[in-house]
């Protein structure tokens, strides 16, 4: 993932509490800058790095997939 938007996350990360904090304290923020704003910026970078983590890696080619190996079988016939 890009070192940039890593720095995106953390950023969105640490603001989250830091806004609810403010706004609890009494401070007006700006419009763009409010917890829930900054909750879903940090919602967005959440989905968009589980979306890169999980469709960045290399398709398996049906051809090398493998199947399951076979259970062993039991020692005596009776047994489940």
């Amino acid at each position: 993932m890009n070192t940039s938007f890593k720095l995106l996350s953390l950023f969105a990360t640490a603001a989250v509490p830091g806004a609810l904090a403010a706004e609890i304290s009494g401070l007006a923020l700006p419009a763009g800058i409010d917890a829930f704003t900054v909750f879903c910026a940090f919602a967005a970078t959440l989905v968009v790095a589980t979306f890169a983590s999980d469709y960045s890696r290399r398709a398996r080619s049906l051809a090398t997939a493998t199947a399951a190996p076979a259970p062993a079988k039991a020692a005596h016939p009776l047994v489940a």
